[in-house]
């Protein structure tokens, strides 16, 4: 049985892809805005990622509780779906981008001289999130694709023991805990001597970012189907309480600049998407939303190369006015210019590389079912 499919899920994710394209459509360009609101919200577009993560933690446990029971190896399974969904377009940008940059020096790459054969090793088997100077060292963006990939790996232990409601919000809270421990102690302690560089990377890395997973693990209990066996009902206002106090105390840790705001964020996407499960809101669940999200994916991995191209045929700056009213004017120019152009970029890479992957693992999956139960003895009579 296929998984169900949800419209307000793929509206969020049209959502959080074009947020992120708010950030990255601001670093091109002369002509944009400096007012310190238009910044901070442009800003906080990048948060666009956490959204990604919430919604996937969901949609696994959803697929995971669909078809535990209906398969015969439902782990592999899940691996193989997994790869076939994310590696093709992947390693599609990944020989993209050499060609764009080249094998030398990125600014990213902190003092490493040019891409070695190490980091491609580690971008090609989405080990890259786990060294600060190689998480964006070939495709840039390519650490949000580490992470998803290292929470597959947890995500089966996850499964089967985060059985209930109670035990994924002390999943959060940990989880929570332990991101701001580590965060605190080893921005003081860096383990590399480019200090910027390395800040950035904690932030990035997986455990940093495992709670906006685990708020996904909680939203999956408060909405899962009511025939779900895991647990008992579902208490939306004691989950609400205790999820306001995670955020409380994110937010502390924010004003002491421990902790950025995305545990913030974190929870109210939790609370976005259990409101629009309940009352999809056309304004934002509709079909324009739904169809980015359907290729959110692709337009992820696609949007920046976009952005290059259109810096190589100047179509970034079309107002030079130096004012407020003609930047922002330019920068909306700018970000449709982007988000056309994307659009059909996604739809030719959704088409031609992601649907493809999508029905090869399905077929592998029939195959190795059929061969499973064709090797499985009948049973006997008694």
């Amino acid at each position: 049985m296929e998984t169900k499919k949800y419209a307000y899920i793929d509206a969020l994710r049209g959502i959080a892809v074009l947020a992120v394209l708010l950030v990255h459509c601001a670093l091109v360009g002369t002509n944009t805005p400096t007012h310190p609101i238009f910044a901070a919200v442009v800003q906080q577009g990048a948060r666009g990622v956490q959204l990604f993560y919430v919604l996937s933690a969901l949609t696994l446990y959803l697929s995971m509780h669909n078809r535990v029971t209906q398969e015969q190896r439902p782990l592999l399974n899940f691996f193989l779906r997994r790869f076939f969904r994310i590696a093709p377009l992947f390693y599609c940008a990944v020989l993209y981008f050499l060609w764009q940059e080249g094998w030398g020096p990125r600014y990213w790459l902190g003092n490493q001289p040019s891409v070695t054969a190490a980091q491609l090793l580690a971008t090609v088997t989405f080990t890259n999130g786990w060294n600060p100077r190689w998480m964006n060292s070939i495709v840039p963006g390519g650490w949000s694709i580490a992470v998803e990939m290292s929470f597959y790996l947890l995500l089966p232990l996850l499964f089967a023991t985060v059985t209930s409601l109670r035990r994924a919000l002390w999943l959060t809270v940990l989880t929570t805990g332990t991101a701001v421990g580590c965060y605190g102690l080893l921005s003081r302690y860096p383990l590399i001597p480019e200090t910027a560089l390395w800040n950035n990377y904690l932030f990035l890395s997986f455990p940093i970012q495992l709670p906006t997973f685990a708020m996904g693990i909680v939203l999956y209990f408060l909405l899962r189907p009511a025939a779900a066996p895991l647990a008992g009902p579902p208490d939306p206002a004691r989950a609400g309480l205790l999820l306001l106090t995670v955020a409380l105390l994110a937010a502390r840790f924010t004003l002491g600049e421990l902790v950025p705001n995305y545990l913030c964020f974190g929870v109210c996407f939790v609370l976005l998407t259990y409101a629009l499960a309940q009352y999809p809101v056309r304004a934002l669940v509709n079909p324009f939303t739904i169809y980015v999200g359907k290729i959110s994916y692709s337009m992820y991995l696609t949007h920046l190369a976009v952005l290059h191209m259109m810096q190589q045929f100047q179509l970034t700056d079309f107002i030079l006015k130096p004012d407020l009213g003609a930047g922002l004017a330019n920068y909306g120019l700018r970000y449709l210019t982007l988000l056309g152009l994307d659009l059909a970029v996604a739809t030719l890479t959704y088409q031609l590389i992601e649907k493809p992957g999508m029905v090869l693992s399905k077929r592998l999956i029939d195959w190795l079912e059929k061969r499973q139960v064709a090797a499985t003895p009948a049973p006997t009579a008694a």
